[in-house]
C-alpha cells in the first residue's frame, strides 16, 4: 500500500493519514512528555499546527483524486470530486467540534460557548459553496455519467440522496449554522442547537460518500483504457435477422 507513493493515491494517502495523525497529535497533546519542550518554542509549535492542518486538507482531498483514477467508472472522473470531498470534510469537521464542544459543555466543562458563534459563520459559508459544487458535479455528470446520476436523484440510492445529503448533509446544517451565527445570542441556545446539529451532519456527511461510492457504475473499456460504447439497438437488430436469414438459407 505504501511502496508507490510515486504513482499511486492509495500510497499517498497512506502516507498523508499517518503523518496527520503524528503531527495532529504532537500538537495536540503539547504539554505532555515527550513534547513539553515545544511549550518553550512558539515557533516550532506553530509550525507543527501548519505542518498538521496542510496534511489534513490533503487527507481530505486524497480520496478524489483516489476514485478518480478509476477510468472504468466515469461518474468518479471529475475535478469536482476532490473539491466536494475538501469541503464537506471541513463542513462535518467543524459540527464534529461543535458536537464535542457542547458534549463537553454539558457534562460540566468550561470554555468560550462564542467560539461556536465564530465556527458556525464559517461552517454556513462552507455549505453555500458545497452545495453550489454538488450542482455543478451533478450538472456535469449528467451528460457523462447519466445512469449514475439518475440512480442518485430517481433510482436504488434516492432515498439516500434526498433524505441523507440534500436534507441531512445540506438543509438542515444550514439552518442550524444560520440559527447559530445571526440568531441565536445566549449560550444554552447555541449548545442546544449544536449537539442536534452536530449529529445530523456528521451523517450527512457520510451519506454522502456512501451515494458518491456507490453510485459509481461500470461501463466497458478496451485494453488501452479507453471507453467502448455498446452497439446500437439497431445495429443489433440488424445483425440478428441477417444471422437469421443465413439460417433459413442454409
Amino acid at each position: 500500500m505504501i511502496s508507490r507513493p510515486g504513482s499511486s493515491w492509495m500510497s499517498r494517502g497512506a502516507f498523508f493519514v499517518t503523518l496527520f495523525l503524528v503531527f495532529n497529535l504532537i500538537h495536540l497533546f503539547t504539554g505532555i512528555w515527550p513534547t513539553t519542550t515545544l511549550l518553550t518554542h512558539p515557533a516550532v509549535y506553530l509550525m507543527v499546527g501548519i505542518i498538521a492542518s496542510i496534511l489534513a486538507v490533503l487527507t481530505l482531498v486524497y480520496t478524489g483524486f483516489l476514485l478518480g483514477v478509476v477510468k472504468a467508472i466515469p461518474f468518479w472522473s471529475s475535478s469536482f470530486l476532490p473539491w466536494l470531498f475538501l469541503l464537506s470534510g471541513l463542513s462535518t469537521g467543524a459540527m464534529a467540534t461543535s458536537l464535542v464542544f457542547s458534549i463537553y459543555q454539558f457534562a460540566g466543562g468550561d470554555g468560550p460557548v462564542q467560539h461556536l458563534t465564530s465556527l458556525a459563520r464559517f461552517n454556513f459559508f462552507v455549505i453555500i459553496l458545497e452545495a453550489i459544487v454538488l450542482g455543478s458535479y451533478l450538472g456535469v455528470m449528467r451528460s457523462r455519467a447519466a445512469g449514475s446520476v439518475k440512480t442518485l436523484t430517481r433510482g436504488k440510492l434516492a432515498r439516500a440522496f434526498w433524505g441523507g445529503v440534500v436534507f441531512a448533509a445540506l438543509i438542515v446544517p444550514f439552518v442550524i449554522e444560520a440559527l447559530k451565527s445571526f440568531i441565536a445570542s445566549g449560550p444554552a441556545l447555541l449548545l442546544a442547537l449544536a449537539l442536534p446539529g452536530g449529529i445530523i451532519g456528521l451523517i450527512g456527511g457520510y451519506m454522502l460518500r456512501h451515494v458518491v461510492v456507490y453510485g459509481g457504475t461500470r461501463i466497458p473499456l478496451n485494453v488501452r483504457g479507453q471507453r467502448v460504447a455498446p452497439p446500437p439497438e439497431e445495429y443489433e437488430t440488424k445483425a440478428i435477422h441477417s444471422d437469421y436469414q443465413s439460417f433459413q438459407k442454409a
